[in-house]
């Protein structure tokens, strides 16, 4: 049964026991799944407050989102100690007020809950095709900046040297 919250800029109609059930049958990507290097260090951090505030984290409880059950999480290559996620979670139902995210790349309609944490809803869901079986679902977008954590090297560092090295070589002129 889908019930009406007001959250910020939006109005959201949700089902937190469908959630919830489909999250505990979901077999899907997540902090368990995954060990890529990104994935590994998104965990890793014990720094919950750049990660997750406790505006989010309450928004997400409400929902009935299961933190760590991210469909996708996106890290673009950066030469930085700090990296930029952006993480991809679904709810049952759907948005009744507010902006759609889906132009998330243009900027249009994230709300920054601190300066390192912003968050946007989609009624368009391309990451959860088949997952919530056919019931209406919102795709929940966020974006944060964590600190590099893990021992080991950040790979982004050698991947852009690397990239750095072939523009050189590309547009060197003469001998």
């Amino acid at each position: 049964m889908l019930v009406s919250l007001r959250w910020q800029k939006w109005k959201l109609a949700y089902d937190a026991d469908a959630t919830r059930r489909m999250y505990e049958l979901r077999v899907g990507k997540g902090k368990s799944n995954c060990s890529s290097p990104w994935y590994r260090n998104f965990y890793s951090n014990e720094q919950p407050g750049p990660i997750l505030p406790a505006e989010a984290k309450g928004l997400f409880d409400t929902l009935g989102i299961e933190l760590g059950r991210e469909v996708e999480l996106l890290c673009p290559p950066v030469d930085s100690r700090l990296k930029w996620y952006t993480g991809f979670l679904g709810f049952v139902g759907r948005i009744a007020g507010g902006p759609d995210a889906s132009g998330w790349q243009k900027r249009s309609a994230p709300h920054a809950i601190t300066d390192r944490f912003e968050i946007g809803f989609a009624q368009a869901h391309s990451f959860w095709q088949g997952d919530f079986e056919g019931q209406p679902t919102v795709e929940v977008i966020y974006s944060t900046e964590v600190p590099w954590v893990l021992s080991e090297p950040d790979p982004d560092i050698e991947w852009i040297a690397k990239q750095k090295g072939r523009h050189r070589q590309t547009t060197r002129k003469g001998p």
